[in-house]
């Protein structure tokens, strides 16, 4: 029993000195990441006001309470977003990657480029089918407009491709239009008479 109780107070010892010196944001975002991933329910009846105790009832320093984790809606992993954004194209996936790099992954992952190595990892991750060439499928995001070339092989999120992710979708991919206006068909000029009034 003592080895027991001595593996999780090392367990707890250890979640404590991880989680300590990240942000507040952050350590929602890992939390609840782990929950997801082992299957853990949140507690129902824990309360923020009392200190933590382990198993031997000595309190631990107190942490802020990360039940619930997350504001419904907020995301968290890369799944969850394109769940929420529903992408119908290679190229609308790898924006959405480059989108969550940039702004939405865990702070030891977020980046403002995206790499081949990272379509192939998201795209599994999100579950997405993985394009027939991987190289191929940044080259025809940034030739769609949402990407911008950095260097041989990176590749960064434009304008187009950030209001493409946080404003047009999924009410973009669902229309098909993959963030381009459809231009007006052009009419065909009159032809003018050839006889001219006397």
């Amino acid at each position: 029993m003592s080895d027991e109780i001595e593996v999780e107070l090392q367990a707890i010892r250890t979640l404590i000195d991880t989680l300590q010196p990240l942000k507040f944001e952050v350590r929602d975002r890992v939390l609840d990441y782990v929950f997801r991933t082992m299957g853990i329910a949140a507690s129902a009846g824990a309360t923020p006001s009392a200190a933590p105790t382990n198993p031997m009832g000595v309190p631990v320093p107190h942490m802020p309470q990360t039940t619930p984790a997350l504001p419904q809606g907020t995301i968290v992993d890369v799944l969850t977003l394109k769940e929420q954004k529903q992408p119908t194209t290679a190229s609308q996936m790898v924006a959405l990657v480059a989108y969550y790099l940039a702004h939405l992954a865990p702070s030891e992952e977020r980046r403002n480029f995206i790499t081949v190595e990272d379509v192939e990892k998201y795209f599994v991750q999100a579950q997405f089918p993985l394009p027939g060439s991987l190289p191929q499928s940044l080259v025809h995001a940034k030739n769609a407009g949402y990407l911008d070339a950095v260097e041989k092989g990176k590749y960064r999120l434009n304008s187009v491709g950030h209001n493409l992710v946080a404003h047009k979708m999924p009410k973009e991919a669902n229309g098909g239009t993959n963030g381009r206006r459809k231009r007006a068909p052009r009419k065909a000029p009159k032809k003018s008479s050839k006889k001219a009034k006397r």
